[in-house]
């Protein structure tokens, strides 16, 4: 079930509605009021992490993944931390090839 709110926290998976971008999955990294970081692993490497305003995310996955978050910040590669946040975004992304 998706739905569209402003009460987004880091940890959750959201999907762009508008820009470029559109259709593809995200994690949340970081809020603020009314912006989101995003990282998808590939595209947006959590070195350069996407800024998106909230009225263009819906939210897929509103379970925060608090834990899955913090086994992120003990990896120190961040190639390790791209390819845990590809795994984690994998099945909300049907058209991308398995």
């Amino acid at each position: 079930m998706t739905s569209f709110m402003h009460d987004i926290r880091p940890g959750m998976v959201v999907r762009s509605v508008a820009g470029h971008d559109k259709k593809s999955s995200y994690l949340v990294l970081q809020t603020a009021a009314d912006r989101v970081w995003l990282c998808d692993g590939s595209a947006r490497p959590v070195s350069k992490l996407k800024l998106k305003n909230v009225r263009h995310v819906w939210i897929v996955h509103p379970d925060e993944q608090t834990e899955f978050l913090e086994d992120l910040q003990k990896l120190g590669d961040d190639g390790q931390k791209n390819a845990r946040i590809r795994q984690l975004l994998c099945p909300y992304n049907p058209e991308a090839p398995t």
